[in-house]
């Protein structure tokens, strides 16, 4: 149990510093893009500061339609087969929001 504890810490120091450092970002996306399920990805997504409305547009569905695909088993509903793409378009996007905040931080805008 220490171990899940211990990785699922050091996955939240990881978004946390993926917030504030596109380095990090890349290296958050590059661990995670492959091979998750859905609702892991999604999870990780989230913890960037994703919503679950930002996360429903970039798939094309209402947020509640976007919460039923999370819930696992016969009651959920499956995600669409280019959910990674999609995901990923929006993880870009939050990044580079994320980015022109941290410009105008900068400059004290």
């Amino acid at each position: 149990m220490p171990k899940v504890g211990a990785r699922k810490n050091r996955e939240i120091e990881l978004a946390q510093r993926a917030m504030v450092n596109e380095d990090a970002a890349v290296e958050f996306w590059e661990r995670h893009r492959w091979g998750n399920s859905f609702k892991e990805a999604t999870d990780r997504a989230q913890a960037l500061g994703l919503t679950a409305p930002d996360i429903a547009v970039h798939m094309g569905v209402k947020p509640q339609t976007y919460r039923v695909m999370r819930v696992p088993g016969e009651h959920g509903r499956r995600p669409p087969a280019e959910w990674r793409a999609m995901l990923g378009r929006a993880i870009d996007q939050r990044m580079g929001e994320l980015g022109d905040l941290r410009k105008q931080v900068e400059r004290g805008e």
